[in-house]
C-alpha cells in the first residue's frame, strides 16, 4: 500500500496537499469561467443577431457545463484559505460568480426558447453579460491579490 502524500513538493517549495489541491481547484474554476464571454461570442458573433446569423447554442451549452461541474469542486476550499479577509473576498468573488452563471444561463435559455430574442432584448442581455463578468473580474482580480499577497499556498 502507498502512503498517503501530506504534501506535495515543487522546486524549494513545499506545498500542503489540501491547499495545493484547493489552489488547483480554484484556478480551474477560474478558467471555466473566463471561457464564458468567449463561448458566448464565438456563439453569437453578432447583437443583435440578424436571422442569418448562425447561433452556435452548444458552444454555450459546454462553456455552462463546465463551469458549474468546476464551481461543484469548491465548496471544501474555504476551510483552506488563509485568514478571514481571504474567506471574505472568496465568498465576493462566489457570489459575482454565479451571478455570472446566471446571466449566462438567462442568455442561452433566450436563445434556446424563443429562437432569436429582438434587438433590444439581445442588446440588454448581452449588456448584463459584460456588466456580470466585469464584476466577476473585479472580484477575482481582489481574490487572487490577496492570495499572492500573503503568499498562498
Amino acid at each position: 500500500m502507498l502512503p498517503i502524500l501530506a504534501a506535495i513538493s515543487i522546486g524549494q517549495v513545499v506545498f500542503p496537499q489540501g491547499e495545493f489541491l484547493a489552489l488547483a481547484r480554484l484556478t480551474a474554476f477560474d478558467r471555466e469561467m473566463a471561457g464564458l464571454v468567449d463561448a458566448y461570442l464565438e456563439a453569437v458573433p453578432e447583437c443583435p443577431p440578424r436571422i442569418d446569423t448562425p447561433v452556435r447554442l452548444w458552444e454555450m451549452d459546454i462553456s455552462i457545463i463546465r463551469a458549474r461541474l468546476a464551481r461543484a469542486h469548491l465548496f471544501p476550499l474555504t476551510g483552506f484559505l488563509p485568514d478571514i479577509e481571504t474567506r471574505l473576498a472568496f465568498k465576493h468573488y462566489l457570489y459575482a460568480s454565479d451571478r455570472y452563471m446566471s446571466c449566462f444561463a438567462g442568455l442561452l435559455e433566450s436563445y434556446r426558447v424563443g429562437g432569436l430574442p429582438d434587438s433590444a432584448a439581445a442588446i440588454a442581455l448581452e449588456d448584463g453579460l459584460i456588466e456580470a463578468d466585469s464584476v466577476w473580474t473585479d472580484c477575482g482580480a481582489a481574490l487572487f491579490g490577496l492570495l499572492e499577497e500573503k503568499h498562498w499556498p
